[in-house]
């Protein structure tokens, strides 16, 4: 996905007059300008684009959470909508299964046998799971595999 396609799927929406799309596409394209003032004003490339869908996927869910807790179930609610459109621009994600055999393959092959070894499983798991699992999904499983 790239900058580009983002600004594209914007005016798709606005003709469509999708307000919510309309609005998270906005929230989403300011989120990857401030990206690249603040990295020597280079274009996003589609990598660093996944990545900044996903931090606000991310943010996103803390919201919810919050919201929840604060038992503020309508900004909840627009949180996750918000949530589900920037999902539809990320990549396929991997199942848990489908984590588990590549963090199975990288322990077998650092020869990682405790916990100790958490952290070099973890540096390669990330590379191949990158933009296509979420972190704290891979760091769980990381540590109950090596447990």
């Amino acid at each position: 996905m790239t900058k580009q396609d983002l600004q594209l799927q914007l005016k798709q929406a606005m003709i469509a007059k999708e307000k919510l799309r309309v609005s998270t596409l906005r929230l989403l394209l300011s989120a990857i300008q401030l990206s690249e003032r603040q990295g020597d004003l280079h274009e996003a490339t589609p990598e660093e684009t996944v990545s900044i869908i996903q931090r606000e996927v991310k943010r996103r869910r803390e919201a919810i959470e919050e919201y929840t807790r604060a038992s503020r179930a309508d900004l909840a609610q627009s949180e996750q909508q918000e949530l589900q459109i920037l999902e539809s621009y990320l990549p396929q994600q991997l199942t848990t299964e489908e984590v588990d055999a590549i963090i199975r393959e990288t322990i077998t092959n650092t020869g990682a046998s405790t916990t100790a070894d958490f952290g070099k499983v973890m540096k390669e798991v990330s590379v191949k799971t990158r933009g296509r699992a979420d972190g704290k999904l891979v760091c769980d499983r990381v540590k109950q595999l090596l447990a």
